[in-house]
């Protein structure tokens, strides 16, 4: 009686750890990285490679000295992702508005193709 209760809780252990480790739930996908992209203001479209499902991406913006640039990605379309860029920041020593330009990094899981600034 006390090995077939042993049994059935070494059994259900092992169901909990392949429900935990399944492999639909844990596949990992590769990830694509690129860099040395300077922005200004504008509107960029990021040219990914086809590939099968939908483009997963997330852009990272750096800064320049103490000024941050804000930016919009716009959800994907296609092989294609419109990214908002805004490096406007005023500048209360001479009390005007000035232009930068930041770092941008896009990660995701397609290799990227090219970044063109379309507006």
């Amino acid at each position: 009686m006390n090995n077939e209760f042993e049994s059935e809780i070494k059994a259900m252990e092992r169901e909990i750890l392949d429900l935990k480790t399944a492999s639909e739930y844990t596949s990992i996908r590769s990830a694509n990285y690129e860099s040395s992209f300077l922005a200004g203001t504008g509107v960029y479209r990021v040219n990914y490679a086809s590939g099968d499902g939908s483009i997963f991406s997330i852009i990272i913006s750096g800064s320049t000295g103490d000024n941050w640039g804000l930016v919009y990605p716009r959800t994907p379309s296609g092989n294609h992702q419109d990214v908002e860029v805004d490096t406007y920041y005023y500048d209360d020593q001479s009390g005007t508005y000035k232009h930068i330009e930041i770092p941008l990094a896009v990660i995701s899981n397609r290799p990227v193709v090219s970044i063109t600034k379309i507006a």
